[in-house]
């Protein structure tokens, strides 16, 4: 299998959200007086790992903790604070700038582009990656087969020849399978065999590999350069 190119989701992909965001909750317990150490399970269920909508979440948050901030205000800070609470790895950061020396490196991420373009800077992956692209500067998003083929063609490589690594099964692994390229899930312990919407993955014919962590990548390319 010739692989040329490697294209990574950012969320749950080169970092771990729900630790990024129990950071970010600390930020929220610090910023407006509220502790939520006892319900941190409820409350990562209630976020679905940053997929639920966002201002009915805090809505819910901040009745819960009887906080005086609206949804809306919740939201702003998030969309400001965040960024702060990610952390990826000396390793991971390692392993882009040495792919980057015998493949083609870019992101591809949904969002919006000021959240995601904070994400990229404080976090330095934007020093590292200088092939970007955030959905919410495109009139397409993941899993549109449009988006995809449309960073194939701005990185001058064929999907056939584009290995898209992802946590996301619907967005992430069916999308880029059914664009043409070759697909590779980051499957996290907190995702097991089931998409974002409970619902169990029975046919893994759109997944070309299946990977714990980002470490495993090493050995899997090697095996099929």
């Amino acid at each position: 299998m010739l692989i040329k190119t490697l294209l990574f989701d950012l969320d749950d992909t080169l970092f771990e959200y729900d630790t990024a965001f129990d950071g970010f909750l600390k930020r929220i317990g610090v910023k407006f007086d509220a502790t939520f150490d006892d319900q941190m399970s409820l409350i990562h269920e209630k976020n679905g790992r940053g997929y639920a909508p966002r201002v009915p979440f805090f809505d819910w948050l901040a009745k819960r903790y009887s906080l005086s901030e609206s949804g809306e205000e919740l939201w702003r800070f998030m969309k400001a604070e965040f960024s702060k609470s990610i952390l990826v790895t000396e390793a991971t950061k390692k392993m882009l700038r040495e792919y980057s020396d015998k493949y083609t490196i870019g992101i591809l991420t949904n969002g919006s582009s000021l959240n995601q373009r904070n994400k990229l800077r404080d976090t330095g992956l934007s020093d590292i990656v200088s092939n970007i692209y955030i959905s919410g500067e495109f009139p397409w998003q993941k899993p549109e087969a449009e988006m995809f083929h449309y960073v194939c063609k701005e990185l001058d490589t064929s999907p056939n020849e584009t290995l898209y690594i992802g946590d996301h099964w619907k967005n992430d692994i069916v999308g880029a399978k059914r664009a043409g390229l070759k697909t590779c899930w980051l499957r996290r312990a907190t995702n097991s065999n089931r998409d974002l919407d409970g619902q169990e993955i029975v046919n893994f014919d759109d997944c070309d590999f299946v990977i714990a962590s980002l470490d495993e990548l090493y050995g899997m390319l090697a095996s099929h350069d």
